[in-house]
């Protein structure tokens, strides 16, 4: 690698830090320093995670991490319980304090974003999270150790009636991968085996993820019962383990998107859970707001913690 190379990559890591603030002992005007911001946003997007799987998620150092656990449970922001297994071994989640003042910390970094780059026109904007995406994108597939070769070549189609065995695996696969809730979901609802006819309708669409002839994964956009004027739902985003990562996840979101608007929604509406923290964190990442209630009538997800919308924007 080049000198010059090194040195334009330490500069702009250097001025994107100082920019950030995130030099500063008190990060947004809080108590915390970012590390520990980092910690509470893991935490609460991943309950019931071990300190282990939170070194390895923040790629902290342990004694570190143990520090910042300890002090964040004598503030009251986190509690610990026992395992099934070894009621020693913490598992670690935020407390109703914690969860407070990680919406208060959550607002606070989106009202910091708007203040550093309110003075960008449109163009401006697009082209710096473009390339950023570019970045996050690049470096994702070094720190996987995944080559695009190994993914391609990927399809994306409309779903078609032979798909409705194959998706359904994968999308109740999901959920016991992760862990989340089967009952009063799509897990026990008999629609997920007839995704095709399900969505099948008027205003709803359904792509599959295709690599060599075998279903990868899916998503799509349904007029769920109860929504407001304008609104669609996100509906069954779910990959298999070995497509995530690569941002097929993004281009299908986006292809939804812009599929809805041209099927005259104004609104994507998402729910969501727990377990499923990675997707959240990706749907902040592409402007999905968090709301404190559901908007749909359809019985599902009632006990979901997740409610999100964005206003979908036509391209230019």
């Amino acid at each position: 690698m080049k000198q010059e190379d090194i040195n334009s990559i330490r500069a702009f890591n250097r001025y994107y830090t100082k920019l950030l603030g995130v030099l500063n002992k008190y990060y947004l005007g809080s108590e915390f320093g970012l590390p520990e911001i980092r910690v509470i946003q893991d935490i609460y997007l991943h309950p019931d995670r071990s300190s282990k799987d939170i070194s390895g998620e923040l790629n902290m150092d342990k004694g570190l991490l143990s520090r910042l656990l300890k002090q964040l449970e004598q503030k009251g922001y986190i509690y610990r319980k026992g395992t099934e297994r070894d009621n020693r071994m913490g598992l670690i989640n935020l407390t109703e304090k914690g969860c407070e003042i990680y919406h208060h910390l959550d607002a606070t970094a989106n009202q910091s974003v708007e203040e550093i780059f309110a003075h960008l026109n449109n163009a401006q904007l697009q082209d710096l999270i473009n390339s950023m995406d570019s970045i996050y994108n690049i470096m994702n597939e070094i720190e996987t150790n995944i080559a695009p070769k190994n993914v391609e070549p990927i399809i994306i189609r409309s779903i078609e009636e032979e798909d409705n065995i194959p998706i359904a695996r994968i999308l109740r696969a999901s959920v016991e991968e992760h862990g989340a809730p089967k009952i009063g979901t799509f897990y026990d609802d008999p629609h997920t085996d007839m995704m095709f006819q399900t969505f099948d309708i008027k205003n709803a669409e359904y792509w599959v993820v295709e690599c060599s002839g075998e279903i990868l994964g899916g998503g799509g956009f349904y007029p769920t019962k109860g929504l407001p004027k304008g609104y669609a739902e996100l509906s069954k985003f779910h990959f298999r383990p070995e497509l995530r990562g690569k941002g097929i996840g993004k281009r299908l979101l986006r292809l939804i998107e812009q599929r809805a608007i041209k099927a005259g929604y104004t609104h994507m509406y998402i729910v969501s859970y727990h377990q499923f923290g990675n997707a959240v964190a990706m749907y902040e990442k592409y402007g999905y707001e968090h709301i404190n209630r559901s908007l749909d009538e359809s019985g599902l997800y009632q006990d979901a913690p997740f409610h999100m919308v964005k206003k979908l924007l036509k391209k230019v």
